[in-house]
């Protein structure tokens, strides 16, 4: 019998060694084929007018100081407490408070804030088209 016919048993798994590779060999195959199909959120591009910050309340700080933006009432939202956009270059930077304290995000498309504007729930849109996509990079 030829070793690749029949490689042998592996004591206290019982059967033979050539059943399990096959069968962690289809395995390993259909999760190669179907990962890449499966749908995970993309990250923006690199925002060209991105600046270096070290900390995000810089950044706030900055973007505040230096830009002009708008903001929007939230009250309808339980836990996003304000959002100001502050647009650059067909992108910009968004500031969201949540819950109090507040977060941003660079490189937002114009798009993104005015459909974040017209959503029936700022958090839901938060979740579908902004969470994990437009994070701010801070300087090592």
């Amino acid at each position: 019998m030829s070793a690749l016919r029949f490689i042998g048993t592996i004591p206290g798994l019982g059967g033979p060694v050539k059943r399990r590779s096959v069968i962690l060999l289809r395995l390993w195959l259909l999760i190669s084929l179907v990962a890449p199909s499966i749908s995970t959120p993309k990250l923006a591009p690199a925002f060209a007018d991105a600046r270096s910050f070290k900390s995000y309340d810089e950044a706030v700080h900055y973007v505040r100081k230096h830009y002009s933006g708008e903001s929007i009432d939230t009250r309808r939202s339980s836990w996003i407490t304000s959002a100001e956009y502050f647009p650059a270059e067909g992108r910009g930077y968004l500031i969201l408070g949540m819950r109090g304290n507040p977060y941003i995000f660079a490189g937002v498309p114009v798009r993104v804030w005015e459909g974040f504007k017209a959503a029936p729930s700022l958090g839901k849109y938060y979740n579908a088209h902004i969470k994990g996509r437009y994070r701010l990079e801070l300087a090592h």
